[in-house]
């Protein structure tokens, strides 16, 4: 996330076609170390928000709930003295979605000290963890991203870990991996990203093997990678992050690329260089599509807004700051 310090930020806006960006409001959330009911980091790795509403944060010192009606944060911290706590404080390791929701409410987070799993109740935590000893484990307990698919498969990306598929009730995980000998394997181990596009196929970025379509009922993974002499080709095969827009397309980050892909038209990829942010890394891209349809695109140091001016916006929330140029 690199050294600058990062802020929760609320935005309230009425976004009616005709308003401008610069009449949104904010309010500013920050760590301070006199009030308890503060955040508990300033760096922030990724948002969520739960089925009651809730926001949960991912820290660099823990994970945290906000309460939209009293504006006040809750801190679940490490305790090495309950066994039902957050396995670490630092939840800062992941590339892309490291808090995902089950159907049955409970939290499954990421971090670099195995997957945890908060109970429906916001009362315990259940930590996953590597072990050497039994090859059904978690592959390693560096866990940078998280998915959960319509069915109710948990998958697991570790760094260089391979890929870990499990059951929510989790008594083995399974191995998806690289195999050499295979060309319809996974493309690397080293995967980034996780996600399930509206026909129930699984898209997978990967760091260095470009992205992956996964046919579940077949086993057989399709490779989409970087051809330098087709400019309709993923521009790299280092994908930091994946996300789906409401039309069902397919958006990558690579760099300061952002390509999109419709799941319908395999052999097109459409590549949008953003100028503002030339000289940044993406390094995580947040899409949150809420009801409203709208649409944004998180960096690692900045955010740049989307706003869909066909429907009223009533209220988002962002985790990074946004360049003044954008807001003119």
């Amino acid at each position: 996330m690199g050294g600058k310090r990062k802020r929760f930020v609320q935005v309230e806006c009425n976004c009616k076609k005709g308003n401008k960006l610069s009449e949104v409001s904010f309010t500013h959330n920050q760590s301070d170390t006199s009030d308890p009911d503060s955040l508990s980091s300033n760096s922030i790795k990724y948002i969520f928000e739960d089925r009651h509403n809730v926001i949960w944060l991912a820290t660099g010192n823990g994970l945290n709930s906000f309460d939209r009606t009293t504006g006040k944060f809750k801190r679940y911290q490490h305790d090495v003295r309950n066994s039902h706590s957050i396995s670490t404080n630092n939840l800062e390791r992941g590339f892309g979605k490291s808090i995902k929701e089950d159907a049955e409410g409970n939290l499954w987070i990421a971090s670099e000290k195995g997957l945890n799993k908060l109970n429906a109740e916001r009362s315990a935590f259940t930590s996953y963890l590597h072990n050497p000893d039994d090859a059904y484990s978690l592959s390693t307990n560096d866990v940078i991203a998280l998915h959960i698919d319509k069915a109710g498969i948990l998958y697991v990306s570790s760094w260089l870990g391979k890929l870990n598929v499990a059951n929510l009730n989790v008594k083995a995980f399974a191995l998806r991996r690289h195999d050499p000998n295979n060309l319809n394997s996974l493309s690397s181990n080293a995967v980034t990203s996780i996600i399930e596009d509206s026909s129930g196929i699984i898209w997978i970025g990967t760091f260095g093997g470009g992205l992956n379509r996964w046919n579940k009922n077949t086993n057989e993974f399709t490779h989409f990678r970087h051809k330098p002499s087709n400019p309709k080709t993923l521009r790299s095969d280092t994908i930091q992050a994946l996300f789906k827009d409401g039309h069902g397309h397919l958006w990558i980050a690579n760099g300061v690329v952002l390509s999109r892909l419709n799941p319908q038209n395999l052999n097109s990829f459409t590549t949008t260089i953003i100028s503002e942010m030339r000289r940044m890394t993406i390094h995580d891209l947040f899409v949150l599509l809420l009801k409203t349809g709208t649409d944004f695109f998180g960096w690692e140091q900045e955010m740049v807004l989307n706003v869909s001016m066909r429907k009223r916006v009533s209220l988002f929330n962002i985790i990074f700051s946004i360049p003044p140029t954008l807001m003119e």
